[in-house]
């Protein structure tokens, strides 16, 4: 049977945040699409000013929203 994942190309951490919180009641994954707005004309969340929340990710002092229950495939549409 083929499964449908829902994509988020959020364009902050709290709308990340936000998107996972109401597709974790349908899905246990999700695709996190990254843009750096080069690649593909839209930016989305890390790309712009040094966020807090994925230098936090990135330390592993704090996961994805609903990473406890989401599993998360993560699209990186980049140049660099």
């Amino acid at each position: 049977m083929a499964q449908i994942i829902p994509a988020i190309l959020p364009k902050s951490f709290e709308e990340l945040r936000e998107k996972a919180e109401i597709v974790v009641h349908g899905t246990s994954v999700v695709q996190l699409d990254i843009c750096d707005g080069k690649f593909v004309p839209n930016k989305t969340w890390p790309y712009g000013d040094r966020d807090e929340d994925f230098l936090k990710i990135l330390e592993e002092t704090q996961g994805l929203p609903a990473s406890d229950t989401l599993d998360y495939e993560i699209d990186l549409m980049t140049l660099d």
